[in-house]
């Protein structure tokens, strides 16, 4: 209901406000656009709109409401991102405001991690998630927990790629170092940075963490196979065995039919050939059944059945957005 009555206020106020410029009433009508999705729970698409509006009219609560929109996907570092750009272009908004957005942010920090990305060439693009984050020297990344893809190139470079784990609360660092193109044969592609999570700290952002912590180098532990490979072998091993069962059956119900008949006759040849060849079969079958079996065995030393790990919040309940009344819809 909250919610209800400030959009009819918003409305108000849009309505009559003064004549305005060519890009203004562009940035009014994406808003508009932008605030009918949020109502449709089309948060997604909001965003486009809000963004848009607030290039053609930069109005501080057009990031508080693309904020919002982030906090309703559980994009939480997109969410911290505009909410501290709010705060910080939009100091003569409401006090009130101003506080609760301060304490979502506190909150939302306690769920993302840091990542702290040292390269040894400046002026470096640097991707995470195929999104640009900037151009080295970089300053600490705050990311969401999970599985993230780190992309390092500048012209000039073997284009360094990888894949680290942010850990909420933690901030993880990575060292780059890019090799130059030698524009010549024989120029070797980079080694893999090293990666490191430091001990936990209490991140919050828009404060610098600790970054003392000594750099480890990785455990040295080979990497064990796929379940797949232990997976095809069992099942080679499992449908060669129902095949010599079944070729096995064949050959004694031919091989009962050769006492009531001649030598003599031709049938006698013909179905004792059967028998001979559905024997051999059988054989070749029992071979392959066993050779994939002691294959499959093998593998499974050699194999990680173990499921991967997902990182969680359970067991932690959010609070609403900022204010209780989701998007701010003045004008």
């Amino acid at each position: 209901m909250r919610r209800t009555a400030a959009l009819f206020t918003a409305v108000a106020l849009v309505l009559s406000a003064p004549a305005m410029g060519e890009d203004k009433e562009k940035a009014k009508e994406h808003f508009f656009k932008g605030k009918a999705l949020f109502e449709e729970g089309a948060y997604d698409k909001a965003i486009i709109e809000f963004k848009e509006s607030y290039g053609l009219s930069p109005v501080p609560v057009v990031l508080y409401n693309i904020a919002v929109c982030y906090d309703d996907l559980s994009k939480y570092a997109e969410a911290v991102k505009h909410y501290k750009k709010y705060l910080s272009v939009g100091k003569d908004e409401p006090a009130e405001k101003l506080a609760k957005v301060k304490e979502r942010v506190g909150e939302l920090s306690k769920f993302l991690g840091m990542l702290k990305l040292v390269v040894d060439a400046e002026g470096a693009e640097v991707l995470v998630d195929d999104a640009k984050a900037g151009v080295t020297p970089l300053e600490t990344i705050l990311l969401e927990t999970g599985e993230h893809e780190l992309v390092v190139r500048k012209t000039g470079y073997f284009e360094s790629k990888q894949r680290f784990t942010i850990v909420s609360g933690q901030t993880a660092e990575i060292v780059v170092k890019l090799s130059k193109i030698a524009g010549v044969a024989g120029a070797k592609e980079p080694e893999s940075a090293s990666k490191v999570t430091v001990a936990p700290t209490a991140a919050r952002p828009g404060k610098e963490q600790d970054q003392g912590a000594p750099v480890k180098k990785g455990d040295g532990k080979k990497k064990k196979l796929a379940p797949a490979a232990f997976g095809a072998m069992a099942a080679l091993a499992g449908a060669a065995g129902v095949a010599a069962i079944a070729t096995g059956v064949m050959a004694i119900k031919e091989d009962d039919k050769i006492p009531g008949m001649s030598a003599a006759d031709d049938e006698w040849k013909k179905t004792a050939d059967r028998r001979d060849t559905l024997a051999l079969a059988t054989d070749l079958l029992i071979g392959v059944t066993g050779a994939a079996a002691v294959a499959a065995i093998a593998l499974a030393f050699f194999t990680d059945f173990k499921k991967p790990e997902r990182a969680t919040t359970a067991g932690v309940t959010l609070a609403p957005a900022p204010g209780g009344a989701g998007l701010i819809v003045t004008w």
